[in-house]
């Protein structure tokens, strides 16, 4: 029982030691021997706990994205899955506007498969959530390519903002992102025009917020 505990202890302090130093330097800055020395372990015991960089990676974004959406649905729990589907992409593509480390990590992360992977999965649970909440049929091939285009423009999205390529109005890119959204997954503007506004409403007056521990909260914003 003392070595499983160990050894979770051990994961643990190399997890908060990732997410410290992915926050501060982003991803691709950041060695196996860093991360080792930071969290006061041997070294190899990345591999050793992970398997590999790229999985310590990943556990980091799932992780976070898990704890993202329980902080969004306990601060505001709706029963629409396409209501809560818009005020988690409006707040968190708000944050990485506003947050350049987390932006930075964000993009740094996307460039592995093992994370891209795990994007495709939670958007595809997301929309066939949406779906069925509707009865609307899923055409899996359609769904497959609503999920691929969806994300893939939500990632440009963010690379884009990072270069400096979008600058504009936050507001409105928030909108054509969420309006493009709902377009792929078939659903008539109106509809599309009115869960924007009411996303608008929901949210006016939050924010989210992160640190360096990676520990997503909502805070008034000012």
């Amino acid at each position: 029982m003392g070595t499983y505990a160990a050894g979770d202890a051990t994961k643990e302090r190399i997890k908060d030691a990732a997410r410290n130093l992915f926050f501060d330097q982003g991803v691709t800055a950041v060695s196996d021997a860093a991360i080792c020395r930071a969290a006061e372990v041997q070294r190899g015991l990345v591999s050793y706990h992970f398997g590999s960089h790229a999985n310590l990676v990943a556990i980091i974004y799932q992780e976070f994205v898990e704890q993202l959406r329980a902080t969004v649905s306990r601060r505001f729990p709706v029963d629409d899955p396409m209501l809560s589907y818009c005020i988690l992409e409006h707040l968190l593509l708000e944050l990485l506007y506003r947050n350049d480390a987390l932006r930075r990590f964000y993009v740094g992360i996307i460039q592995y498969p093992e994370v891209s992977d795990e994007e495709v999965r939670v958007q595809h649970e997301q929309f066939v959530e949406i779906l069925k909440s509707r009865s609307i049929p899923e055409e899996s091939e359609r769904l497959k390519i609503a999920v691929t285009m969806s994300q893939g423009m939500f990632n440009e999205t963010v690379r884009c903002i990072d270069t400096g390529y979008l600058s504009g109005d936050i507001n409105e890119i928030i909108d054509i992102d969420l309006m493009l959204s709902m377009s792929l997954m078939n659903f008539a503007s109106e509809y599309a025009e009115q869960m924007v506004g009411k996303t608008r409403e929901i949210v006016r007056g939050y924010r989210l917020a992160v640190g360096c521990s990676m520990r997503p909260r909502i805070i008034t914003a000012k």
